[in-house]
């Protein structure tokens, strides 16, 4: 394994590490200031948001202010799949209830870019219908014979 392919997976671990123990400073001191994080799908949270301000405010705002964040756990459990050179991928999972009672666990597939000793873009998978649903109170259904 390479020394980038080794810095690579250690800023991720440590990253993981963080949010799992809920030590959120540490957790976004690992992301670059200028960070790029993508969100698969068409939620309210979904698209590109560019910079820690953005990210904050358009992605994990909306989720941690549905949650009760006194009980949400986030990389509940996590792994890295795979490492090579300055890419990371991993997945983790988070449990949570809404302040509306519903759950929200969920599991997150994440490619990582990193540069300069920090996580500087993301691609994140998740289930958006259960973000639908538990975050932003809006129930899908599944039409029959689907």
């Amino acid at each position: 394994m390479s020394t980038a392919t080794q810095e690579s997976r250690r800023i991720v671990e440590g990253y993981y590490t963080a949010l799992a123990a809920g030590d959120v400073p540490s957790a976004m001191a690992a992301l670059a200031p200028d960070v790029v994080l993508e969100v698969m799908g068409h939620t309210p949270i979904s698209g590109r948001h560019v910079g820690l301000e953005a990210l904050m405010a358009n992605a994990i705002g909306p989720i941690a202010g549905a949650l009760e964040m006194s009980e949400a756990q986030f990389a509940a459990s996590w792994e890295i799949y795979a490492a090579e050179g300055n890419r990371v991928a991993g997945r983790m999972t988070a449990t949570a209830v809404t302040m509306s009672g519903k759950r929200y666990d969920n599991s997150y597939c994440q490619l990582f870019r990193v540069a300069n000793g920090q996580i500087a873009e993301m691609y994140e998978y998740l289930d958006t219908v259960l973000v639908e649903d538990a975050i932003f109170d809006n129930e899908l259904t599944q039409p029959r014979g689907v």
